[in-house]
């Protein structure tokens, strides 16, 4: 449809397939799939584009902080203790990437 209205360059923000990337393992994410679905759609349309992937939003820490057992406070992230987990404000860095992006696909 994109490249039927002349979209010269679209910017689309994606996941990855969870089901794909685990093996199987984790089959009820559809918000990582679907996008992942959506982002091969677009790459097999033909229409130019770019590929977003963000990393866990920081508004959603708050929520990850829970009382344990004892009383404290305990910040429990979905990652292993040596895994890298990427952070964004989805708010204000968004606008920059896709701005940063446009500039470059244009000059």
């Amino acid at each position: 449809m994109s490249k039927d209205l002349g979209v010269q360059h679209l910017i689309f923000s994606s996941l990855l397939n969870v089901t794909i990337t685990s093996n199987g393992r984790l089959t009820h994410v559809p918000h990582f799939d679907g996008k992942a679905d959506i982002e091969q759609y677009i790459r097999d349309s033909g229409v130019p584009s770019t590929f977003y992937l963000p990393g866990y939003f920081m508004s959603n820490l708050e929520m990850m902080i829970k009382p344990g057992q004892d009383g404290l406070l305990t910040w429990a992230l979905p990652v292993g203790e040596s895994a890298k987990f990427p952070l964004i404000d989805i708010r204000n860095d968004t606008g920059t990437l896709a701005t940063v992006t446009t500039y470059i696909i244009c000059h």
